[in-house]
């Protein structure tokens, strides 16, 4: 299964990669066939975005602001790999 993100997901994935991983383990995702070996790579993955959602996604009275809904949908593109196993 290769993970398909238009433009706006990859721009936020890039921004929160670089945030809080060194390297650019989205480029390996977005080009090529997922397999068994990359389920700690979507776990982490989506470990930083949960994380990046805390973050930087809620408003004050913890509902989502815009960026925090945009983080939801990526997580759910994402994570869909885990949930067709």
């Amino acid at each position: 299964m290769k993970i398909i993100l238009n433009e706006k997901f990859n721009n936020i994935l890039k921004k929160v990669v670089n945030k809080y991983v060194t390297h650019l383990i989205y480029e390996s995702l977005l080009n090529r066939e997922l397999n068994d070996n990359d389920v700690l790579t979507i776990n982490k993955l989506c470990e930083i975005i949960n994380y990046e959602f805390l973050q930087e996604g809620l408003e004050s009275d913890f509902e989502p602001n815009q960026y925090g809904i945009d983080l939801e949908d990526l997580l759910d593109k994402i994570n869909k790999f885990n949930l067709l196993k």
